[in-house]
């Protein structure tokens, strides 16, 4: 499986990395939504793991550009944001 990480913190990165490493024969990662968009349209992952606050496109924007170019996108939202309206 290739796995796509989202993720502006390097440490939550390499953190994510180690968890899902066993399960994916190929991990690509990149720190913004709009990098997430083109490695998605490149690469076409089978699952994203994506944060919500980041720097250039944040992941809630990103993810509806990558569900718009494949509607059958699979995305994870991984994020400490625990705001009533996000939920």
């Amino acid at each position: 499986m290739k796995l796509l990480i989202v993720e502006d913190n390097l440490s939550v990165r390499r953190v994510l990395k180690t968890i899902v490493a066993p399960f994916a024969d190929e991990i690509l990662e990149c720190g913004g939504g709009g990098d997430a968009v083109r490695i998605y349209r490149a690469e076409k992952p089978e699952i994203v793991l994506m944060d919500i606050n980041l720097g250039d496109t944040d992941g809630i924007e990103a993810t509806r550009r990558i569900r718009r170019f494949d509607a059958r996108a699979r995305v994870v939202i991984v994020t400490s944001c625990d705001e009533p309206d996000l939920r």
